[in-house]
């Protein structure tokens, strides 16, 4: 039976971290969105995002849709 020392341990849930952030920015989430998900603070998200090189694809928030008019 194997079982995992604490570092290794620790390592895995870092791992897993990033992951489901990486997982949570490449399918279209906005960092307040993945807050929610995630129950943490969006300050926390982006810095963890930061910190690890996550990107985020910046979202145009407000303002009306372009029409134009032919």
């Amino acid at each position: 039976m194997w079982i995992e020392t604490w570092d290794q341990m620790n390592a895995r849930h870092d791992r897993e971290r990033r992951e489901a952030l990486q997982s949570l920015s490449e399918s279209g989430y906005t960092q307040t969105e993945a807050a929610a998900i995630l129950k943490r603070s969006v300050s926390f998200i982006n810095t963890y995002a930061q910190r690890y090189g996550i990107e985020w694809q910046e979202k145009r928030q407000g303002g009306k849709a372009h029409v134009s008019k032919d």
